[in-house]
Order: C-alpha cells, then sequence, then structure tokens
C-alpha cells in the first residue's frame, strides 16, 4: 500500500512542517470534495445544501471526514503573522484572520468556522502552529453551516472577510490558497 506524505510548505518561508498521518491534516487534498476557489455558487448549482450563497468563492473549503463530525479537528497557520481578526462574524460563526508575507506580498488569511474559545490568547503565530479547532457542524460556532475550514487568502493589508465575489474579475485581489498550501509526495 502506497503511502502518502503531506508536505505543508508556503514559499519563501523559513521551514516547512511534514504531516506523516495525511488525513490527520486538515489541508489534505482529499478534503476539497465540495467549493474549489474561484466556483461560482448559488442555490441552484451548489454542492451544498441548503446553499444561502451567491457568488465566485475566495477561498477553499476544506470539508471533513465522516467520522470527524463529533472529534476535534485542529487549524494551523499557513503563514507567520499577528492575528488582526479574532470574532464571530455571520456566514463564518467564528473566524480569524492572520497577516503575514506570502511571496514578499503582505496577505491577509481568512480561517472561517473555527471555535473561537479554541484560539490560544497569544497575538503572533508561526507557520505550523495549532490556532484552533474547527466548530462543531450546524452551531453558533459555524453560523449554522457544515463542519469545514474556509481557508481564504486576500491579498494586500486590508482585512476583507468575503467569502464570495459577484464579478469573477474580483477573484484577482484574492490567492488561490491551493497554490500556497500543499505539495503532496506520494
Amino acid at each position: 500500500m502506497k503511502k502518502i506524505i503531506t508536505l505543508i510548505c508556503v514559499f519563501a518561508l523559513a521551514g516547512c512542517t511534514l504531516y506523516q498521518d495525511h488525513q490527520l491534516n486538515i489541508y489534505n487534498p482529499e478534503r476539497i470534495t465540495k467549493k474549489e476557489f474561484g466556483t461560482y455558487v448559488e442555490p441552484g448549482n451548489s454542492p451544498v445544501e441548503p446553499e444561502v450563497f451567491i457568488g465566485y468563492h475566495t477561498a477553499i473549503d476544506f470539508e471533513t471526514f465522516e467520522d470527524e463530525q463529533d472529534v476535534e479537528v485542529p487549524v494551523y497557520a499557513i503563514c507567520n503573522g499577528p492575528l488582526v481578526v479574532n470574532r464571530w462574524a455571520q456566514g463564518y460563526g467564528g473566524v480569524i484572520v492572520q497577516s503575514c508575507k506570502i511571496n514578499g506580498m503582505d496577505v491577509t488569511v481568512v480561517y472561517g468556522h473555527l471555535d473561537l474559545s479554541s484560539v490560544p490568547l497569544k497575538d503572533n503565530f508561526k507557520f505550523g502552529e495549532f490556532l484552533g479547532y474547527l466548530g462543531d457542524a450546524y452551531s453558533y460556532e459555524t453560523d449554522n453551516e457544515r463542519k469545514h475550514l474556509h481557508l481564504g487568502i486576500h491579498k494586500g493589508s486590508e482585512i476583507n472577510l468575503l467569502g464570495y465575489v459577484q464579478d469573477p474579475t474580483e477573484l484577482e485581489n484574492w490567492i488561490n490558497p491551493w497554490e500556497i498550501v500543499n505539495l503532496t509526495i506520494n
């Protein structure tokens, strides 16, 4: 049986974290099954029901596996930098935003649908550090959404929590997280 090793590496950062068990890794490519970056979503075509959003998805949704619905699923920082948002927001429930540099560019990273009570009380996080656990499905922690991680990377230092944009040209203000966080070695 072939063992898959997932290497999470952010370009231009000093270290990488190696996760031997890819199923425990929230950034596992097998988790991207519903909403990818740039996907146009509306109630009639969404892979999620019921769908309440309309627009082009500014992030990637990393889904949980069936056996993870009642267990804590950890989320890790994809870059070095301070948290600039740590609050409840409509559409996300618990959301944190980290300010970072990726490839020399200022960005803000949106981690949505977290249990805010699990986020460590500190200001700065390093790449690979524990940020918190995903919120429980269909709860206040996820604003009544399924249990998953919404990961968005917005260009610049402006905080932007938009999970969807209405014009595809607006996606130019975002980075596809898949291009940054995951390199899979078979």
